[in-house]
């Protein structure tokens, strides 16, 4: 095994393996097959390409983000109540004694997460992923701790379509100004550059080698070569091709079919639901007339295209980018259908994370990770997020009982304060107090919103009011950032964030914290542009606007996610930006003592970094938060003289 010298020369980072564990190396191809046999495998990359791997004995792992020997269970770093052991590691490459002090200060190099991090991230994959059951109410519970991080399960989908929503399909020209709407490609899931259409069938597709991919030849298009069907005109016509491809499995694939027949449709909430029933006679006249598929009966179609709304994925989350610019057009918007994953129970304050990874090309290449995004004790249902959980209690249960059939009654929605946040409240116009919903469960437009303070103030105020006053915050958002110019979008939603912060909405607001996440966005942008006193200027509003966005996600949406993680990764830059303004100046002093406080403040920056790059790293690369998480490497040549100025690393 080569020695810390070595390795530290390589690029690499430093090994220590579990004492009498046998250590070799295998080379990518292998990585699927040993994870099949349940190896705990840890993949720090070396310029040869190599990767050590370590047998899984008695449950016990490495963790390499500190580069310690975790005993006697595969837990995350952040977890504090497992014992860790350290060794230094000594000028010469040779390792010290095994030390259980946090706190000491040595000379020699302490390998951590914060003072000597990864290049590269090393994702956990647990010999032992067996953590999960189904239970008789058909919802996945854990049947041991699981711990933050750790994969649960992964899964390819069953079937895959383009996704339904208007917002991923605007194209914008190179100044992010919208153009209008491109069809997507019905194979690869793109919006379509060319005007190259299926000579079958006629739909807009990428090219000849899209037209011919298995995904739309073998489905819809020998459909609709004998059936012509109208091309489609809206975005959200792309569930009709979604829910063809899933009735046709039941002769191409049956044992999908099965699959897709077992999961649940909600049809007790969707035969009450005006809406659910005008698209299920829409999608019946598209199947039985336009298609002339006329062997799959009312029943069939209802309960199929429930399921394959319901227990779908989307590649691309759009909560993660609201009130910013369009989401990069290449991007693959798919909407995939899965069977273990489709399971987990809904919750507006999830305890997992579902990241999908493409490799390659059609349904087949997808697969979906599913990460506990904070600790899961043993026998707690698993759950995820169906809808944007950026949006305020109403938004989301009316979301969810339009698109997904079923009512929400989680413990954010049963709480009118959602966990002391207000994240949904009003200024009282009466007192200082909030109006908050009478009953956070209604949908009812007459439900009455009271004061916080009552009995002492009395007003009161009805949902259909509150949501006119919601709708024209949204239009003067609309208005102030579609200026296009960074500068003129900073001071207008600067404006509307000074008429409504406060005064009309609580601080906390869904609203507000748009606002805030639009103007971090745009801060980002100027601090490229600007001078370096304007820049310090910004970076601290960049800081204050952030830690305002990362209290709320604490709390409303803890552990590893992508909001989170992006705000922690903004909030890093202005953390840094204002740093080394600071440092400029004060090296130059020699009566400063700054190798002390900045040293400090620099190692607040690294664990935010070190934070930031934990939650974004495991995203699929070419994303944005990926191609973030490598940003914050610490093999710059900045980086590394601060390092060093400041006794991180020798």
């Amino acid at each position: 095994m080569p020695n810390a010298a070595t390795l530290r020369e390589q690029g690499g980072v430093i090994v220590l393996p579990p004492r009498n564990i046998p250590y070799y190396t295998i080379n990518h191809s292998q990585y699927q097959e040993a994870q099949d046999k349940q190896m705990a495998i840890h993949y720090p990359i070396l310029n040869n390409g190599s990767m050590p791997l370590f047998k899984m004995h008695d449950k016990v792992s490495v963790d390499y983000n500190y580069c310690n020997v975790v005993r006697p269970a595969p837990i995350f770093p952040n977890s504090t109540y497992h014992k860790k052991f350290r060794r230094e590691i000594h000028d010469d490459g040779t390792m010290g004694r095994e030390s259980t002090d946090y706190s000491s200060k040595r000379k020699t190099t302490m390998i951590n997460s914060v003072e000597m991090p990864l290049k590269q991230y090393q994702g956990k994959v647990y010999g032992d992923r067996r953590c999960i059951q189904l239970d008789e109410r058909r919802k996945i519970i854990a049947t041991r701790n699981i711990a933050q991080g750790e994969v649960i399960l992964r899964e390819k989908p069953l079937i895959g379509a383009p996704m339904t929503n208007e917002f991923l399909v605007k194209e914008t020209n190179e100044d992010n100004n919208t153009k209008g709407f491109r069809s997507i490609c019905l194979s690869c899931s793109k919006i379509t550059r060319t005007d190259h259409k299926c000579c079958k069938c006629g739909f807009p597709m990428c090219d000849e080698k899209c037209a011919m991919h298995p995904d739309h030849a073998d489905f819809e298009c020998e459909v609709f070569a004998t059936n012509p069907v109208a091309p489609i005109v809206h975005v959200n016509e792309y569930k009709k091709i979604k829910l063809l491809r899933c009735l046709l499995l039941r002769e191409k694939d049956p044992e999908k079919w099965q699959k897709i027949m077992d999961l649940d449709s909600h049809e007790k909430i969707r035969s009450g639901s005006f809406c659910a029933l005008s698209t299920t006679i829409a999608l019946c006249k598209f199947i039985q007339q336009e298609c002339h598929l006329k062997q799959y009966d009312v029943e069939t179609i209802s309960h199929v295209f429930a399921v394959s709304t319901v227990h779908s994925i989307n590649t691309v989350n759009v909560s993660a980018y609201p009130l910013a610019a369009a989401v990069n057009n290449k991007m693959t918007k798919a909407s995939l259908l899965f069977y273990k994953a489709g399971l987990l129970t809904h919750d507006c304050s999830p305890n997992t994370r579902c990241v999908i990874s493409q490799n390659g090309t059609g349904v087949d290449s997808f697969m979906v990770t599913v990460f506990a995004s904070i600790p899961i004790p043993k026998g707690e249902v698993l759950t995820t997020s169906f809808v944007d959980f950026t949006q305020g209690t109403f938004q989301r249960r009316a979301d969810l009982l339009e698109n997904y059939f079923f009512s929400c009654s989680c413990r954010r929605c049963l709480d009118p304060r959602e966990h002391s946040t207000f994240y949904s409240a009003l200024k009282c116009p009466k007192c200082p107090g909030h109006l908050l919903p009478g009953n956070p469960l209604s949908l009812d437009l007459s439900s009455v919103w009271l004061c916080d303070n009552a009995p002492r103030c009395d007003f009161i105020i009805v949902t259909a009011q509150v949501l006119e006053l919601l709708r024209a915050v949204e239009t003067d958002i609309t208005k102030a950032a579609i200026d296009g110019f960074p500068f003129q979008e900073y001071e207008n939603l600067y404006k509307v964030l000074g008429k409504y912060q406060g005064s009309i909405l609580h601080s906390n607001h869904f609203y507000i914290l748009h606002i805030k996440y639009a103007l971090i966005f745009i801060i980002n942008q100027l601090l490229e542009i600007v001078t370096e006193e304007d820049a310090q200027k910004l970076a601290v509003e960049q800081i204050k606007l952030c830690r305002s966005g990362i209290m709320v996600a604490d709390v409303l949406r803890p552990g590893n996610n992508r909001i989170r993680g992006t705000l922690l990764y903004f909030y890093h830059e202005g953390l840094l930006m204002n740093f080394l303004v600071d440092a400029k100046h004060k090296m130059a002093d020699p009566n400063s003592n700054f190798s002390l406080s900045g040293r400090n403040e620099f190692g607040r920056i690294l664990k935010v970094m070190r934070m930031a790059r934990e939650c974004l790293i495991i995203e699929p690369q070419g994303t944005p938060e990926h191609n973030k998480a490598l940003k914050l490497a610490l093999d710059s040549t900045g980086m590394q003289h601060l390092l060093r100025y400041f006794k991180f690393i020798n």
